[in-house]
């Protein structure tokens, strides 16, 4: 039998608002409990429509299997009989994407440095079937959590914004009228 688990995240900037451009400057990576990056895929909002609503990412599936039922060879799989649950241990943390110039850097932007730590547990019901729970989500600094999170923050290098509206009182605003 194969089980599956789906991880995956948000991404917001507290200052700022996400932007078209902001697409693929960040990237999540898992790494499994060694240390070895599992995957990376970019942190997008995957809509033409960018503002106050955070990006996402999503990992490919993690793909477990008893021996029994699958080709050993094969690979993306973790194999066993799991009639002793075992716990696998990966976590995930949001990088710059290293094909960019700069890696995208950005004035003022302080990126999230935290660090998921993900548990998944796998076992075996007796009868040949997996049985996989939600992962087990933890921040670096030990407080659990249900979602994954990165919350990058934006503030101006010694500029400020000022924000104004116009309104024509008397007549009717006409295209480059001012």
């Amino acid at each position: 039998e194969i089980g599956s688990v789906d991880l995956g995240g948000t991404k917001a900037i507290t200052g700022r608002k996400l932007e078209k451009e902001d697409n693929g400057v960040w990237q999540a990576v898992l790494y499994d409990s060694t240390g070895k990056e599992l995957q990376r895929v970019d942190i997008t909002k995957e809509t033409s429509i960018f503002g106050d609503a955070g990006a996402e990412f999503n990992f490919e599936a993690l793909e477990f299997a008893t021996k029994a039922k699958i080709d050993p060879t094969q690979i993306g799989y973790v194999y066993d009989d799991y009639s002793t649950p075992q716990t696998f241990t990966y976590y995930v943390k949001e990088e710059r994407n290293p094909n960019l110039q700069d890696n995208g850097r950005t004035n003022g932007m302080t990126d999230d440095t935290v660090v998921y730590n993900v548990k998944i547990t796998v076992s075996d019901d007796g009868k040949g079937h997996l049985i996989i729970p939600a992962p087990e989500l933890t921040r670096d600094d030990g407080s659990a959590v249900e979602t994954m999170h990165f919350d990058n923050t934006f503030k101006a290098d010694n500029t400020e914004f000022i924000e104004a509206h116009k309104k024509v009182t008397g007549t009717a605003l006409e295209d480059k009228m001012f």
